[in-house]
Parts: structure tokens; sequence; C-alpha cells
């Protein structure tokens, strides 16, 4: 990254590889580049601070300035295209500054407001190579501008168009260099094909100069070339360009270094250029530096003459100027022989020759440098203009004199003109005749070039024609080959699909042969261990048998010992018996190791169908079954091994018997002889027994063998089926890869869409902390009025206790009246005499008591402070008359009894409504109505129905139990309102009513919590309902005590009776033990709003201000606003309420539904307004209206629409109006704008009052700046203001909107200055008259004496 020098231009960085767009004859702007710490990334904060921000060159002050800009800037810093239109400027392409990022992307900015506008985004898969260090030109036909883009380098393409060439270039990283043209039609923002016609073609390249020289020519000079079969040079060739943008043709033309000719500049790429029109209209190119093939950087200058082709270097130019590379180049013409070229930035030493890139930019003081060329015949004068930017007297004069010296140049080529026209006709006809001369040479140089453009066009059109029709051949090839494809795919997925659903019926299939093998083989399972069991009890009878012949033998073993022989034999069979019984538990290893094998066969099948999980279950249920089972087997085998050990013991017990028994076998021999036979037929059903068993082994062993022969074949079909689970699962998996592969494009173009989304993201978070910047200023100075308020309240305090013995005082006094004239009320007769002994007042007398009366009022209301006044009203009450006030338009209604004053008397009442001030209310209340100040002349003699309107929908009962009425007797801020007892509020009425006596300040008050109602039982006898009136308990009658003593705010309705006998009393005990309490919790009720839609006219037919203002549906705010707003005109009205509680209510735009030329822009996005704002209106002092403001303006062109009607949807509010249409229609209105002086109607102006009026709207635009900062201090801008008032410049509602101090002082200085513009851009003399105003003002001589300066220049180069 280039390094930047310690000392640099107050505005403008050292930076290359940037482009510089003049404006107008003497504007110049400078964007982005490659500079010092410019980050390498896509986009970061950092890297925006460098795109926001734009260089603006005047060539009336020879001073930069930088300016700051909004929206979202082109990404592609470094070698971008730019060209100008107007007032806008058009960027393309360009480096994004990090790894191989390029764009192509089509950014547009408005020099007047600074405002940038993304036309085309860039997008990969466009037909638009992503390139930089390219060529644009802007042309223009049948009133549309399109824009032609040639050449570059950049990423690889992703579509390559026909006709074109791209190159991979190993040397610039595997970059690809182009020739492609592309066309943007601006109007219609699309792409246009463009087609190359003719044999020449430029070759691929970048790092050339692209100039237009008329409206279908242009000439390329220069840049790195790269074909097929050569590697990438450095060229010198010429070549010139002429397009039709009827027919999207164009044609080039080669030029070539004849071998004739010495005097043609070297092959460079990185070079600047311009064109230079002379008076002979001859239009010439100038190109300065660059670098050759050896990367060596170039220190020349030449011009090249596009009629004549030839060249000619430029001399007495010094390094500073010509010895650089990647800059910029710009002309500004003074007169037809005297040009300023102007030079930005750029390198000055090849990177060759630096160790370090810090080091390769050119640094102060030669950043911009200012060559001045003039033509004299055949000669060109070179002189230097200095460019420095320390604002010194030398530089200043220096800088003017050659200005002048310009001025000059053109005076004397009028004068020329105006000789050529006195001269005789002899000397004026030879002029003509060589001036005729010289154009018809050019003429036929032109002639012969258009016929051989002419024959290549037909040649070319016939050429395209048969293309056009093979083209169409193949097209229509294609698009069958096309559907056959399409036909095919379709039969495919047919196919696929009956595939899928036979290969879903054969697992169906699969999945029940499995489960029914497998309940067939658990009925198997079963019907073996019920076998088992049968064995088992066999088993245990066969012991409990020989148990009892063990016993036998005991008694027989005492009888004789002459039985050993055959006790031998019993001990062989003894040893088959074990014999057998090892076999039985080698038997039992074998079952072991056969549901060992099981259960690993069991856990394969687990790992095999994990994906399958219900078969999984039942799986995992038969292998519980199994193990429940074999635990059976467990310990019924258990049990068997306990049996043998207790025959075991019994053995040893019968060996210790045998001992005993041989002493009396000697006495027993006789005994035992007739039990031996005995013995030999238990041997015989013993034998029995073993045989029988042994039967039944040998069945176990071949159900044992079925087993191993059935879960063979049951392997082998599972085998065959993971086989066809296997080849479904290859399937699926190709099916998945390809839905892979469509889900990564599809994620990509989601992540394209997340960046766009980021990027508004980011933007919307820059207005955030705007907004929040703003809102802190605000509440700054919010605090600063806090602590003033403060101070002023302790100050009062000191007052109030001054005073509140003062008003003990008048209240004991004003007691004592009131009493004294209630008795003489009291009774008829004392009236009648009271009436006798008071004198016929004359009118005249009555009159001046009314009018002092009216005085004493209007003292004590001058007395408030701290409150915002709406409308006062006075009325006369007379004693004769039937009286009531009522004030509708305000929403108060006051009704008088008869009898309130006397016959004679006169009573006056002033109301002040109030729309804010320092009011205080307690928690959890909100106010619902304006506030009231009444005040009496007299008081009255008996209560009085004061009525207020609300804002409350009362749709049921318990609604009203949430209003009541609030009062104050603070005469000094702040006020502090207390709840009041009474008052009514019924279903469907907007008024609310109380009978009061005591005026001071009134309002009505909405609970915000929400009630519950309590439901007591009302009991009553029979005959004596009046007596029994205090049990049966109302909303009207309940006190004031008992909603004190209740913890939570309860409302009552229509009571049930409970009849009682007539004879019996009830105690308050009794009563209370009958009361029951029902709690019900209430809906908060609805709160109602109103809307109302104003406009004012800024430039009329031209501009429009909208407000939509905000406030509860009170007739009192509806008519402050009215007065508030009385310049402007309103447009409709809406009633409204919110959707939720604590709400919002959204003005929703769609610029797409807007017509053309015209253009709805909102002040705050997004447009949207709480409840609670609105509710709070009231506690602000001095109250704003919550309101959405937008700006509507209308652009006047050929496609323009005359009339607008663009529809406003609102959200988050019910309403019978769904849409805010706006209908305004473009052209001159016969009402005068609210903020301008309009002018006396009059003829047509000339065109040169409408150039006067444009400059003087550009002056005072492009030194708003300046303008602002010095208005910021508060003395300028109220002397300004009444200056500016005094010459008529302002109206009333701008001199008393800018001298409001509530309003911020940025917000005052932007109101008067675009007061002041719109005057002057309708008035010819305001800008004068200003320029007065402003140098009688010490602090604004400077800035006056400057814009006078830059008015004069501008209309001196106009003319």
């Amino acid at each position: 990254m280039a390094k930047q020098h310690s000392k640099d231009y107050p505005g403008l960085k050292a930076r290359f590889f940037h482009s510089a767009a003049t404006v107008g004859d003497s504007e110049l702007f400078v964007w982005a580049g490659d500079q010092a710490g410019l980050p390498k990334v896509h986009d970061s904060p950092e890297k925006r601070k460098f795109t926001n921000t734009i260089h603006h060159f005047t060539a009336s002050t020879g001073q930069w300035f930088t300016r700051q800009t909004t929206g979202t800037p082109p990404l592609g810093v470094t070698g971008y295209s730019c060209t100008a239109i107007n007032d806008y400027l058009y960027y393309f392409g360009g480096y994004c500054n990090h790894d191989n990022c390029f764009h192509n992307s089509i950014t547009q900015l408005d020099t007047a407001s600074l405002q940038w506008r993304e036309l085309e985004p860039t997008d990969a898969t466009r037909p638009v190579m992503r390139r930089s260090c390219g060529g644009m030109l802007l042309f223009e036909h049948d009133g549309v501008h399109y824009l032609l883009m040639i050449g570059g380098i950049g990423s690889k393409p992703a579509v390559q168009v026909l006709h074109n060439k791209y190159i991979q270039s190993e040397l610039h990283g595997g970059r690809w260099r182009t020739n492609e043209h592309s066309m943007y039609n601006l109007s219609s923002e699309k792409w246009d094909n463009v087609f190359v016609i003719g044999q020449c073609n430029i070759p691929p390249a970048d790092g050339f100069v692209l100039e237009k020289i008329s409206n279908k020519r242009a000439v390329l000079f220069g840049g790195i070339v790269q074909d097929d079969k050569t590697e990438a040079i450095a060229s010198n060739d010429m070549y010139l360009l002429n397009i039709d943008i009827s027919l999207s043709t164009v044609f080039w033309q080669c030029i070539k270094k004849p071998e004739a000719i010495d005097q043609w500049p070297v092959g460079r790429y990185n070079h600047a250029g311009a064109i230079i029109v002379t008076k002979f209209e001859c239009p010439l190119l100038v190109i300065c530096g660059g670098m050759n093939n050896d990367d060596d950087t170039l220190d020349d200058c030449w011009i090249f003459d596009t009629a004549q082709r030839t060249w000619q270097k430029i001399g007495g130019i010094d390094h500073s100027f010509s010895q650089r590379w990647a800059h910029s180049l710009s002309v500004f013409t003074l007169s037809p022989r005297c040009f300023w070229i102007i030079i930005v930035g750029g390198a000055f030493v090849s990177r060759k020759k630096v160790t370090a890139v810090t080091d390769e930019l050119v640094l102060y003081p030669f950043i911009t440098v200012t060559k001045s060329l003039v033509f004299d015949k055949e000669k060109i004068m070179v002189k230097n203009i200095p460019v420095d930017l320390s604002n010194n007297w030398q530089y200043q004069n220096t800088y003017f004199q050659q200005l002048q010296q310009g001025r000059l140049h053109w005076l004397e080529y009028q004068k020329q003109k105006e000789e050529v026209q006195v001269l005789p006709s002899s000397t004026a006809q030879k002029w003509e005749g060589h001036k005729l001369a010289e154009c018809k040479k050019l003429l036929k140089q032109q002639e012969l070039e258009t016929q051989a453009i002419k024959q290549q066009l037909r040649n070319e059109q016939d050429h395209s024609r048969h293309l056009s029709i093979k083209i169409e051949k193949k097209e229509t090839e294609h698009y069958l080959q096309l559907q056959e494809k399409e036909q095919k795919y379709h039969q495919l997925q047919e196919i696929k699909a009956e595939k899928e659903l036979e290969i879903q019926r054969i697992c169906f299939q699969l999945q029940e042969k499995l489960e029914r093998e497998k309940a067939a083989k658990d009925l198997e399972i079963q019907n073996y261990h019920h076998r088992l069991q049968e064995k088992e009890q066999e088993m245990q009878e066969y012991y409990h048998h020989f148990d009892q012949l063990k016993g036998k033998e005991a008694e027989i073993q005492r009888c004789h010992f002459q039985l050993e022989e055959q006790e031998r034999e019993k001990a062989k069979a003894d040893q088959k018996i074990q014999k057998y019984l090892q076999q039985l538990q080698e038997k039992e290893k074998e079952i072991q190791n056969y549901i060992n094998q099981l259960q690993e066969y069991c856990d394969q099948l687990l790992e095999k169908e994990r994906e399958k999980a219900e078969k999984d279950k039942k799986i995992q249920k038969c292998q519980y079954q199994l193990q429940e089972k074999e635990k059976t087997d467990a310990l019924s085998k258990q049990e068997i091994q306990k049996c043998h050990e207790q025959l075991e013991e019994k053995e040893q017990e019968n060996l210790k018997k045998e001992k005993e028994i041989q002493e009396s076998e000697r006495e027993k021999t006789e005994t035992k002889q007739k039990h031996s036979q005995q013995l030999s037929e238990k041997e015989t059903e013993i034998q029995r027994c073993h045989q029988h068993l042994r039967k039944k082994e040998a069945e176990t062993e071949q159900y044992r063998h079925q087993l191993k022969e059935n879960e063979k074949k049951y392997i082998q079909q599972l085998r065959q089926k993971d086989k066809e689970l296997s080849e479904k699962q290859q399937y699926h998996h190709l099916q998945l890869q390809e839905n892979e592969a469509k889900m990564k494009q599809r994620i990509q173009n989601f992540d394209h869409e997340l960046q766009k989304l980021k990027k508004e993201l980011e933007d919307k978070e820059k207005e955030a902390q705007r907004l929040n910047q703003l809102l802190l200023k605000e509440q700054e100075e919010k605090d600063k009025k806090i602590q003033q308020l403060l101070q002023q309240i302790q100050q009062h305090k000191h007052q109030l206790q001054e005073n509140d013995s003062m008003i003990q005082v008048q209240k004991e006094k004003a007691e004592e009246k009131v009493q004294g004239i209630k008795l003489l009320h009291s009774s008829q007769t004392m009236f009648d005499e009271y009436k006798e002994q008071v004198p016929i007042v004359p009118s005249k007398q009555k009159e001046q008591l009314d009018t002092k009366a009216a005085e004493s009022v209007t003292k004590t209301e001058d007395k408030l402070k701290g409150v915002h006044v709406a409308d006062k009203k006075s009325f006369l009450i007379h004693g004769g008359s039937d009286p009531s006030v009522k004030w509708e338009e305000y929403g108060i209604r006051i009704t008088i009894p008869q009898g309130a004053v006397l016959p004679s008397d006169t009573v006056q009442v002033t109301i002040t409504t109030l729309v804010g001030g320092d009011f205080i209310f307690p928690e959890d209340t909100e106010l619902v109505s304006a506030v009231y100040a009444i005040s009496l002349s007299k008081p009255f003699l008996e209560p009085v129905k004061l009525e207020i309107q609300h804002c409350v929908s009362i749709k049921i009962p318990a609604h009203g139990n949430y209003l009541s009425f609030f009062t104050t007797t603070n005469n000094l801020p702040p006020y502090n309102f207390n709840t009041v007892d009474g008052g009514e509020f019924s279903v469907g009425n907007r008024y609310g009513s109380i009978n009061t006596a005591n005026f001071s300040k009134w309002s009505i008050v909405m609970e915000r919590r929400r009630r519950t109602r309590v439901h007591p039982y009302r009991i009553e006898k029979s005959s004596h309902k009046k007596e029994h009136k205090s049990l049966s308990v109302s909303s009207s009658s309940q006190s004031s005590t008992n909603l004190e003593e209740s913890s939570m705010l309860l409302d009552i309705e229509e009571l049930p009776v409970i009849p009682l006998s007539p004879n019996r009393t009830i105690d308050t005990s009794e009563q209370n033990q009958l009361m029951t309490h029902i709690l019900v919790e209430d809906e908060l009720p609805v709160k109602l709003y109103s809307g109302q839609v104003i406009y004012e006219v800024i430039i009329a037919g031209r501009e429009w201000l909208m407000r939509f203002l905000l406030c509860q549906d009170l007739k009192a705010l509806i008519e402050h606003i009215k007065k508030e707003f009385k310049s402007s005109k309103e447009y409709m009205e809406i009633y409204f309420q919110f959707k939720d509680y604590d709400g919002y209510i959204e003005l929703c735009f769609n610029d797409k539904k807007c017509s053309k030329g015209w253009s709805v822009r909102p002040y705050q996005k997004p447009s949207k307004v709480s409840q609670n704002v609105i509710d709070d209106y009231g506690s602000m002092f001095p109250p704003r209206f919550p309101k959405c403001v937008f700006t509507i303006t209308a652009t006047p062109g050929k496609d323009a629409d005359k009339e607008l009607n663009y529809p406003i949807t609102t959200q988050g509010i019910k309403s019978d109006i769904k849409e805010i249409n706006i209908v305004l229609t473009m052209g001159d209105f016969q009402q005068k704008p609210t903020g301008t002086i309009a002018s006396p109607p009059a003829g047509p102006s000339s065109p040169t009052e409408e150039r006067k009026l444009k400059l003087a709207g550009k002056v005072l635009r492009d030194n708003f700046d300046t303008l602002s900062e010095i208005l910021a201090a508060p003395s300028n801008l109220s002397a300004v203001i009444m200056s500016l008032y005094a010459k008529e410049l302002i109206t009333d509602a701008i001199s008393t909107e800018c001298m409001n101090t509530g309003r911020p002082v940025q917000d005052r200085c932007a109101s008067l200055l675009f007061a002041l513009k719109s005057t002057v851009a309708t008035q010819t003399q305001a800008m004068s008259t200003l320029m007065e105003v402003l140098k009688e003002k010490e602090a604004f001589k400077d800035i006056a004496e400057k814009m006078d300066l830059q008015m004069s220049l501008n209309l001196y180069t106009t003319h």
C-alpha cells in the first residue's frame, strides 16, 4: 500500500489507478484509487471511510474540497472506468484491492446531492466480464444515453461471448485479458448486445486510453496487448472507432506507425489522455506519461491530430508534469485556443526499481500539476499554473492572473469573430473561402471514410444475415433436441417412480415376512421352553421317587450284610446316573453356547438394522423374552444342583448309617432275603425310567438339529436382503450427491443475497447511528432546559411559601361569603326580601361591572405559566336567562341550573384550553382529554354540570370506572393533579360529566392497570324497600371510603335481590355474612386517535412537503393543529385505533408504485410512531406533534407522468381507511410557496435570465457548508434573519420558524438556507440583494466576496 507524505493537501491525498471526471466547464471530481491506508479487504468500515468521500476541484477557486457522500458506493476502488452526463457520474467495474476480486457493477453518483445509486450489482453469472483497467464511452441516440465498455483485465469470465476474445495471462497472476464490448441502456437499465463488423478488431488489451471524438466516433491508443500467438507487450497502435447505435454495430480502423515517419510515440500502457477541440473544430488527443515494455516510466507528452492523423511532441514540459504513470489527465477549455490541462496523482518510479511499494507515489507538492496550452497559429505555448492549497495571498494572486489571461484569450477570440463580421465583403469572402476549402477537404476525407465503412457494413450485413439464418437453424435443431431430451428425462423419471414404488412394495413384503418368521420362531421357542418345563417336572417327580427309594434302601441296608454285592451293583448304577448327569451338564453347556451364538447373531442384526428403528425394537423385545426364559432355565438348573448336593449329603449320612447297619445286618439276614426280591423289582422300574429319559434326550437332539438348519436358512435369506439393501443404498447415495450439488448452487445464490442484505443492514446501522447522535444532542439540550426549569422551580417555591399565608386568609374570607350566600338562598321569604332590597342596576352600570369582572379574570389568567395555550374564550352568564356554556369546537360544555346566578348578577366564565404543560399525574395513569383552566368572576350559588370530551371508547359500563376527573389548585408550575370523587361516564358517550361548584384546572384521566369487579347481593324486604336502600350498593352510591379500604379497584354492576320477611331486621355483621364477592378481571377500554395529512408547497408544481400529524381524537387538539398549520392545506383525516396495547402506526412506501418522474422520500425509515409518543403529548413543553414527514418531488421529462397517484398503506392500526392515496399534478400552481417570496407573474423569461437563476442557485448550493458554519453562532443567525426579512427575502413563517430557540441550531440554519435557495431560483434580483445583506455583516464579508467572484466567473465562462 502507498505511503502518505506527512505534509499533504487538505482534501486530496496521493493516489494512483484512479479516474477524474469533469462536470461542466470548471468542476473536477476525483474518487477512490489506490492510496495510503486503504485496507485490502472486500468491505469494512475502514474501507467505507475512503469510499464515502469524494474530492471536488473548481477552476474558479483553484482549491480542492472534500465532500461526504451518502448511499452505498461501489467496491471496485482501483482501475475502474468513469464518465459524466450532466450532473451525474457513472462508475463501472474496478479491482476490489484484495486477492483476485473484480467487479462488473454500474453505480451512479448525483454530484448535486452526492447520493450513490447502484444501477447494476456485481454478478458473476452475468455475460459481462468482471474487469478493470478498461475503457468506457457515453453515446446518445434519440434522447437515450448508452454506456459502451471495452476491454480490460480481470477474473475468469463465467460466460464467454461470441466474437470476443479471452486470454489468460500467466505474467499477471493468471488473470484474463479481453476485448469484450458491452453496452448498457441507461433509460431501460438493461444490457444490449454489440456486434463488431469489419476485418479489424482490437486485440485483448488493458491500460490503454479511450476517448470520445464525437457522438459516433472515438479513438484508442496504447495499452498492453496480447494475442493467442504473442505475449503481452506495450502497443503504440492507434484505433479509430465508428459506432451505429441504431444497428448496435461497431467498426474499428487500425492506424500503425509508418516506417518512413520517426515522430511517433513509443509503445506504452497506464498512461493518461484527453480530447481538445480547437477553433477549427478539429479534435486533438493529448497523452502523457505511462510505462514502456521494460517497465520504465516515460517522460513525454504528445498530441495526435485526428484529421491529419499525425503526432506532435510537446516541448517545454518539466518532469513533475509528464514523468508519471497510472494518473489522470483532465482538460478545462477557457477558449478555442487556450486550454488548462490538470494532472492528478500517479506514480513516478517503476516498481522494479523500488524496494518497497510505499515509495512509488507522486507526493506533495506535485500531486496536482496544471499547465496552460495556448495554440498560436502552428505553435503551442506552454505555461505553468501554480497549484498550492496553502491559502496564501501570493498563490491566489498568481492563480487569478493566469485565470484572467485565459479570459483575455476568450475576449480576443470574440473580437476576431466581430472583426470578421465587420470586414468588407472581399476580405470576408476570402476568409470564408479559406474556411470553406478547409472544410471541403475534411468533408471529402470523411465521405471517403463513410463510403468505405458503408461498403464494409453492407458486406457485414450480408454475412450477418447468413449467420443469423444458420444460427436460427441451429437453434431450432437444438430446441428439438432439448425437447426430445426433456421427454426422455420425464420418461426416466416416471420409470424411476415406478421402480421406487416396486421397491417400497418389496420392502413392505420383506418386512411382513420377517415379522411372520420371527413370530413363528417365537412360538417354537415358547414350545421348546414349555417342553423343557415338562421335562423338569418329570425330573422332579423322578427325584422324589428316588428319595423314597433311598429311604427304603436305608431300611434294607439295616436288615442284611449280604447285600454288599447288590450294593456294589447299586454303586455302579449310581456311577451311571452321575455320567448321565454329566452328559446333561454338557448338553446344558451346548445350549448356552447356542444361546451365546444367538446373541452374537442378534448383535450383528442390530448393527445392520440400526436405520430401521421399529424392527430393532421388535428384535430387542424378542431378545428380552429369550433372556428372561434363559434366566428361568438357569434358575431351574440351580435347583437341580441343589438337589444333587442334598443327595450327596444324604449319601454321607447313609455311609455313617451303614456302619451301624453292618452290626444289625447279622441279626437280620432273614429279612434281607425277603426284601431282595422287592429291590430287584424296583431296579427294573429304575431301568425303565432311564430308557424313557434316553428317548426324550434323542428327541431334544433332533429338535436342536432342526433349529440349526432353520437358522442357516434364515441367515442366507438375511444375506440376500443385505445385498439388496446395499444396492438400494448406492442408488440413493447417487441421488443424494446430485441433490447436494443442487443445494450447493442454491446456497451460493443464497450467500449472494445474504451479502446484499448485509450491505443494506450496514446502511441501516449507519442511519441508526446518525439518529442516535441526533437523539443524544436533543437529550443534552433537554437536560439544559431541565436544569433551567429546576432553578425556576426553586425560585417559585420561595414565592409559594410566601403566598400560602395569603391564600389561607383569602380562603377563610371566601368561605364566610359562601355561607352567607347559602343562608340567603335557603328560604324563599328571605330571598324575596333580599330581592326587594337590591336596587335595579341600569344597563350601563351592568356593562361596567362586566368589564371589571373581565379585567379581574384576565389578570388571573395572565398568571398562567409553564403551559401551552391552544385557545381562550370568555362567556357572560346573566341570571335572568337560561344560561349554558357550549364550546363544542374545543370539547367542553357547562350546564348552569336555575338559581346558580342571581337575576341581577352577571358572571363571566373564562375558559383556557391547554394542550401541554408542566403537568404531574399519579402513577399508572394517563391524560385522555385536554386540560381546561376555568375561572369565574363570581362563584356560583349552586353546583353546575361540567362536561369534558375524552378519547376513550366506552362499550360496557365497566369501562367507565377506568376514567375519573382530576383537578389542581396550583397557580404556578409544576401542576400536581389529584382525583375528584364522582363523575359519570356513560356507554357510547364521548363526554364525561361532573357536578361541581369549584373551578380551577380540570381534566379526565384513565388508569392503565386492569380492574376487578365485585358482585355483592342486595338484600331487600318485601314491604319496606325504602328503609333498606342502604343495603343495595351501586356504582353511583358507593363512597370513597369503601374504595380506599378495598385493596383493589372494584366495579359493581346491578345486583340480584334477596327478599326478606317484613318483620326481620338485619345487622351489619349479618349483612357482611350475606355479601358474597365475585372478582372478575375487565379488559382495558380502547382509546381513539386521529391523523391529519397536510401538505405545503415548496416549489409550485415541482416540490411538496407532506406531514402526517397524529394526536388523540380530541377536538381541542385537532383545532390546535389547524391553527398551527394555517399556511398548509388539509389533505385528508383518518380516525383509527391501535391493534395492540402500546402498539404503533407505520406508513409503508413502495417505490415500484411511484409514477415515472416522481419521487416520494420519507425523512425517517421506518416511518413509525408508537402509541406512547402520542399519549405523552400533553406532558411535553413546548408540545411537539408526533408526525411522519416526507417530500414529494416532480422532475419533468419526456417519459414523466403529469399526475401522481401514489398509495401509502398503514400497519398496526384498525381503521376504515386502509390506504392514503396521494394525488398531485405536475405543473405551475396559482398558490404561492409558504417558505419563499413568490415573484409576480410575468411572461416567459429570457434564456439569459434563466441561466443567471441556475448559476445563482448553484453558487449558493456550493457554499452551503461554509454558510451553515457561520450561521451556527446564535448572534449571526438572528441578525441575518432580521435583515433578510426586512429585504423581503423570506416570509413570516420562515422567520418565526428560524427564530424558534426550541429547535436545534442546525435545523434552523438548514430551513433558512433552503428557503433562500428557492427564492434565489425564482427571482433574478434575489442574489444581488442577498450579497448586499451579507456584505453588511462582518462575519459574512469573506464568503460574500467569494460568492460574488464565483458568480461573475460563471457568468463569464458561460458567455
